[in-house]
């Protein structure tokens, strides 16, 4: 059985792990970047000339990448080849504001969330900024990084402005300062929760993300919050998903949900390997 991760780096921590998961029970397995390969409409995916016939597909690309990685996608979905999460559930997951318009439209918690994509009169910008501290997120953010919290009115108006002139857009959240820097991350595949951590932040520091210095141990999640995050995977359509949930004082909010989570933090917090679950 052949297994293709599109993946640009074989390096990373993930696709290392999931390379290393695949080999270890017996499958050939292949790392490709989604932009070296050719879709020939109706003819199949090709790399150096060769059509490519895949057992199982694993998507490992960012946004950045969506336009080639979901073009692949698609022709091997027509041809029928397994696929870890389909074009069109990535479409939507890698879209941070498609997914929470996604999640609220199945009722679902998430954080109060605010976008404009140029605003420019004053009413705008004072709907979005509030009177309390708020996270404003490019569009495009992952691991923590396009992410930034403005602790007054003052500050998010000066961030969005900032946007705004670079032609960019970002979301601005209600800042929940009793999570106190802490999330939940759990890991959900084929309908089931298989793993779950704590996220702590590092001192100094709001975003519990491992990549932005956090820490991750393991986790017992509560029948509420893997009931939160089943429903989450489930409405956007997605065999594998990191979803990640804070507790505030309205109950339980849906942050993220990510299509190509991070494997270090769960497998750390864990002290094994969860590509294996994965197989």
């Amino acid at each position: 059985m052949q297994v293709v991760i599109l993946s640009r780096d074989r390096s990373l921590y993930s696709t290392r792990s999931l390379v290393g998961a695949y080999e270890e029970a017996g499958y050939q397995v292949e790392v490709l970047d989604a932009l070296t390969l050719e879709v020939k409409v109706g003819r199949g995916v090709y790399y150096s000339g060769e059509r490519l016939c895949p057992d199982l597909i694993i998507p490992r690309f960012s946004s950045q990448l969506l336009v080639a990685g979901l073009a692949v996608l698609r022709e091997w979905e027509r041809e029928g080849r397994g696929i870890m999460n389909s074009a069109a559930s990535l479409s939507v997951a890698s879209d941070q504001l498609a997914t929470l318009q996604a999640l609220s439209s199945e009722g679902l918690p998430v954080p109060e969330t605010s976008f404009c994509s140029q605003p420019e009169d004053e009413a705008t910008f004072d709907s979005m900024t509030g009177q309390s501290a708020r996270v404003i997120k490019l569009l495009d953010s992952s691991q923590g990084r396009g992410v930034t919290l403005a602790n007054n009115p003052q500050t998010a108006r000066s961030v969005l402005s900032t946007l705004a002139t670079l032609r960019s857009s970002g979301v601005t959240q209600k800042y929940y300062a009793e999570s106190r820097g802490e999330d939940r991350r759990l890991l959900v595949y084929q309908g089931q929760v298989i793993a779950s951590i704590k996220r702590s932040a590092r001192a100094g520091e709001f975003r519990a993300n491992i990549h932005q210095g956090g820490s991750a141990e393991s986790y017992e999640p509560s029948a509420e919050e893997s009931g939160l995050a089943l429903r989450a995977t489930a409405a956007l359509g997605l065999d594998l998903a990191g979803v990640d949930l804070i507790y505030t004082e309205e109950g339980y909010k849906i942050l993220e949900v990510n299509a190509s989570p991070g494997l270090e933090g769960v497998e750390q917090g864990h002290f094994m390997s969860i590509s294996r679950c994965l197989v």
